[in-house]
């Protein structure tokens, strides 16, 4: 993805919910590995995963991957509080 907002959203969201990587792997039934590749944009989530990932942080697909109404990306949120 471009400029890897979904992996910079899934490094935010996981550091709020105060999750580590490996819990991350457990939670979607992957490897941690998996999981990183994701973070630093080397690997895309299949849909099935992006949907699992929405439901964890309770947030939309769109605003996983930088696709909200307000164009705000989630991990810019951070820079802004």
């Amino acid at each position: 993805m471009k400029d890897n907002i979904l992996g910079r959203n899934l490094t935010y969201l996981r550091k709020n919910a105060k999750f580590t990587r490996d819990k991350m792997a457990e939670l979607l039934e992957t490897s941690k590995f998996t999981y990183r590749k994701w973070e630093y944009g080397e690997h895309e989530p299949n849909v099935d995963t992006l949907i699992k990932l929405s439901e964890i942080f309770n947030v939309s697909i769109d605003e996983l991957v930088g696709n909200s109404k307000d164009g705000m990306q989630l991990a810019l949120l951070e820079e802004k509080q």
